[in-house]
């Protein structure tokens, strides 16, 4: 098993495999201590002779590779990671406010609906305590309340609850609707007229979502299921789940919520790509790892 390295270790690192170290040895200490040699790999990779390869790597960079590139790449996917996060927050919270206003004017008799079995499906409703219920009560201080004064109550009403599920909940909860009209509906507020469509789309902005919240890279991302082909953009094999295309999805959906917020969103992704407008190097490796162009 490898051991811990000090900083000046770390940095005779950098050295011997090849990068130029074209900072300050002060503010390499810095940068190392702030974001750590372990993270700042990954952005270092891109950077590598034998990349993309993860087998059999020599950590060898190629020549002229200089360190403060390496720092560049980690500070443009914060900024990147910073905006998106952003802007899926008015994304994740309005697709929720449609599903608990469709739904639940829908189903007006029943405040509740997320537990009928003539309304959902029976996998949902059989999972639904223990992957969704029993941590919103435990966590929810409103929940408890509820419980408390509606003491027959076995759950609060969707308008309350889902106030409280993680965006992936109230994804599997469209997803589990048997009423393909409400999720037409809730679709169609985007300008989508396929609910599968509605689906990739979504899910994509829960899994940036959950890789930006978490600290995870992006620049370099690739979704586990691809994008179906739909009104944010065409999809063929060489964007189909590439980061660049999730963030013209992302503008797209943001259009649903406001014009203004899709435009505002677009300036900003703008300026972080700008970044890349006098580094060729550095563009060279965004445009092949995330399809912007």
């Amino acid at each position: 098993m490898k051991k811990a390295t000090t900083l000046d270790e770390q940095i005779e690192l950098y050295k011997s495999r090849g990068c130029e170290l074209d900072l300050p040895k002060e503010e390499i200490e810095n940068i190392l201590l702030s974001v750590g040699y372990y993270r700042l790999g990954f952005y270092a990779f891109p950077f590598e002779e034998t990349y993309p390869a993860t087998e059999n790597r020599t950590h060898k960079y190629k020549q002229g590779t200089k360190i403060s590139e390496i720092v560049a790449l980690y500070e443009f996917d914060f900024a990147l990671r910073t905006v998106l996060f952003k802007y899926i927050n008015y994304i994740e919270v309005n697709f929720r406010t449609k599903l608990i206003y469709f739904a639940s004017n829908k189903y007006k008799d029943n405040p509740t609906w997320f537990i009928d079995q003539r309304i959902m499906k029976k996998s949902y409703i059989d999972s639904f305590d223990e992957k969704i219920y029993n941590e919103v009560r435990k966590n929810q201080k409103v929940i408890e309340r509820h419980h408390k004064k509606y003491i027959n109550d076995k759950y609060a009403p969707a308008w309350k609850m889902f106030e409280y599920v993680t965006f992936g909940n109230a994804i599997s909860t469209y997803q589990s609707l048997l009423d393909s009209d409400i999720k037409i509906k809730i679709a169609a507020k985007y300008g989508i007229k396929n609910e599968n469509v509605m689906i990739s789309y979504i899910r994509a902005m829960r899994n940036i979502r959950n890789m930006a919240a978490h600290g995870g890279v992006l620049f370099d991302y690739k979704l586990e299921r691809a994008l179906k082909n739909g009104p944010a953009l065409a999809i063929n094999n060489e964007n189909k789940n590439k980061l660049y295309s999730t963030i013209l999805v992302m503008q797209y959906l943001l259009k649903g919520v406001c014009e203004k917020l899709s435009q505002k969103f677009e300036k900003e992704t703008e300026e972080v790509f700008d970044i890349l407008k006098n580094n060729e190097k550095l563009k060279t490796i965004i445009e092949n790892s995330s399809g912007y162009s």
